[in-house]
């Protein structure tokens, strides 16, 4: 999908839409890159975003430009939003969200592809915890609450920081994730223009089941004061350095911020979360740890 006149503008898939972990909900987040020359993207990002009228004027002709498309219901520019976005729905009623120049998601997408490609069992994993935050009620970014990049960082830090990781640092061993690698390499993976590395598992590998690791997580997990300390993307955990006991810290490689979870109360959440799910493994109640949970259908409307 590139609706632009300018040949050299790139619309580049990020979250489930990139990192293979699509399921029947999911919504298309694209990043608009108006350059694949580093100057000009740099350029274009500093007026974005230290240039109020530069970014409401942007996103004003932008959104003119995809209404005359007529690429679907094109909504008014997010101009107040933390990450300003344009929203559509494809004419096959799919929400497509467009940020501008962000390299951070294309990073951190890719970090997510890479570890989902270097062993089968991490997407399982993920799958099987998003549905236990959906069966809490606590997986809606929309409403401030988790994301679905909070459940991937949760899994694939501690598929590291087990005792007998199932992943291995994937960043210091793949070239293209470091953040001194050039961008475009990621954009090309991820625009299906290059070819994904992954790097070779020359030590011992963890054979554990993916059940076998559904109860270490939640052991590991039900051990961590999450008031107290977090986690990065590498498998460590510190001491926090926020002070602030109302959010869970979690440090990301790719993001130049002290934590990427600004979900208020989210250490009572995760207890919570971990608490029960410890106790169904001490009950034994494996049929209630594995139920998949599905959300309930909307009412359909009929007129009498």
């Amino acid at each position: 999908m590139n609706c632009f006149d300018k040949t050299d503008v790139r619309l580049v898939p990020i979250g489930s839409a990139a990192n293979l972990l699509l399921n029947n909900r999911s919504d298309l987040d694209l990043v608009f890159l108006p350059s694949n020359d580093s100057k000009q993207w740099k350029d274009f990002m500093k007026q974005f975003s230290g240039n109020s009228q530069f970014r409401n004027s942007f996103l004003k002709n932008t959104y003119k430009q995809l209404r005359s498309k007529r690429v679907g219901n094109v909504d008014y520019p997010y101009f107040n939003a933390r990450i300003p976005i344009i929203r559509l729905f494809s004419k096959r009623k799919l929400q497509v969200d467009i940020q501008f120049g962000n390299i951070e998601p294309i990073r951190s997408s890719l970090f997510v592809r890479t570890c989902v490609e270097y062993d089968e069992r991490v997407a399982l994993l993920i799958h099987w915890l998003t549905n236990k935050f959906l069966e809490s009620k606590i997986l809606k970014s929309s409403d401030n609450l988790f994301s679905r990049y909070h459940v991937n960082m949760l899994v694939i830090h501690f598929l590291q920081a087990m005792p007998y990781p199932v992943l291995p640092d994937i960043i210091s061993l793949s070239p293209w994730l470091s953040k001194n690698n050039d961008w475009n390499n990621a954009v090309k993976v991820l625009t299906r223009q290059g070819s994904l590395y992954v790097p070779s598992n020359s030590d011992a590998p963890n054979e554990n089941s993916v059940g076998e690791l559904v109860i270490q997580m939640i052991d590991y997990y039900s051990q961590i004061d999450f008031r107290k300390m977090g986690i990065d993307t590498r498998g460590r955990v510190f001491k926090k350095t926020d002070n602030c006991n109302a959010t869970f810290q979690i440090v990301d490689d790719y993001f130049d911020v002290s934590s990427t979870c600004r979900v208020q109360e989210s250490p009572q959440f995760l207890t919570r979360l971990f608490e029960k799910l410890k106790l169904a493994v001490k009950e034994e109640n494996y049929e209630k740890l594995f139920h998949y949970y599905t959300l309930p259908k909307k009412p359909v409307l009929t007129m009498f």
